[in-house]
């Protein structure tokens, strides 16, 4: 298994082509799939994010398959969780708690950032 931390302009296509794999495998209903979809809109917001150093997301690969994705935003000393998923098969490695605890050990070591916002969850 791989994990990436993407936070460049130059990897966002990369990032939203591995989350809508994802995407595709998630348990949400495609309502909560918008932020992984490889769109013209999602590109420009995200680079834009990304050139201002508000962009932060990551990827957990085996191989060449994406496994589990969080996509979030870093501001002041807070990383703010968006989105996140997990295809099926990564459910029984605990895939977005392994996730979590990489991304934890990557804020801490790179970034000024010690508080992480998980959210609300699904609203719904």
């Amino acid at each position: 298994m791989r994990t990436e931390g993407i936070t460049r302009e130059d990897h966002i296509d990369f990032f939203l082509a591995k989350a809508e794999a994802v995407a595709a495998g998630l348990w949400k209903d495609g309502r909560h799939t918008t932020a992984f979809a490889r769109t013209a809109s999602n590109f420009v917001r995200n680079a834009d994010l990304a050139r201002q150093g508000l962009f932060r997301a990551y990827l957990i690969r085996d191989g060449p398959r994406p496994v589990t994705t969080e996509l979030g935003y870093p501001f002041g000393n807070t990383y703010h969780c968006a989105d996140s998923g997990y295809v099926d098969i990564g459910a029984h490695l605990s895939a977005g708690s392994v996730l979590l605890l990489l991304i934890i050990r990557d804020l801490i070591e790179t970034s000024p950032i010690r508080r992480v916002n998980a959210g609300m969850g699904d609203a719904d």
